[in-house]
């Protein structure tokens, strides 16, 4: 027997697309955590004292985005926000987003967004070193 839903169409929706949002997050998350990984150890295997001061700043770059990510992730997306809302007030009235909008403090959000723009400009930098370097020795 089907239980009619108290929520509206609007807040259903919502809800949906929260969730949704929340997976490719977590997808993305996870691509990014395995290609750190994976460029860490081949950044490491290799390394002798000669090709320390080429591979040192990318093997910061790759902890730093890693780092940075963790961060984003923490921020932006629900560790906490989720198990609250979900969890602990399932039958909240107004509906996940208004549990969203009233509970999540702004230094978190600021925080996230701080650090999402900083994974921008490291990402940035680096294409633009990778292009110099093509253009300066044409390779």
């Amino acid at each position: 027997m089907s239980h009619p839903s108290a929520d509206s169409k609007a807040q259903l929706f919502s809800e949906d697309t929260w969730f949704q949002g929340v997976l490719l997050t977590f997808v993305a998350y996870g691509a990014t955590v395995t290609l750190c990984i994976q460029c860490f150890f081949t950044l490491v295997t290799g390394l002798t004292r000669s090709k320390i001061p080429t591979q040192a700043p990318l093997i910061t770059f790759v902890v730093a985005v890693f780092m940075l990510s963790t961060i984003f992730i923490g921020g932006a997306n629900s560790i906490v926000l989720a198990p609250a809302a979900i969890i602990n007030n399932p039958n909240l009235a107004q509906g996940l987003e208004f549990y969203e909008e009233t509970h999540w403090s702004l230094h978190v959000n600021i925080m996230s967004n701080a650090t999402l723009v900083t994974l921008c400009l490291l990402a940035d930098m680096l294409l633009v070193r990778s292009r110099a370097s093509v253009l300066h020795d044409g390779i």
